[in-house]
């Protein structure tokens, strides 16, 4: 799966999202992510792993996700 396919099944507001090397708890939504210009440049890179950290009591979840190179 690429990273622009993933994005495009993922709900905004159920978490950040970090890109292991590109983006750090990404929080302003998926819309302007796809906007962001190191997003367009790996956009078609193929997603290698996905983890799912936090929520628990005060910890945001998180969606973390490494690519390959």
């Amino acid at each position: 799966m690429k990273l622009s396919e993933l994005i495009k099944v993922l709900s905004d507001g159920t978490a950040c999202f970090s890109i292991v090397g590109l983006c750090e708890e990404y929080t302003k939504g998926l819309e302007q992510l796809q906007q962001e210009s190191w997003y367009l440049q790996n956009k078609e890179k193929t997603v290698r792993k996905i983890t799912v950290i936090g929520g628990y009591c005060d910890y945001n979840v998180e969606f973390r996700i490494r690519l390959n190179k």
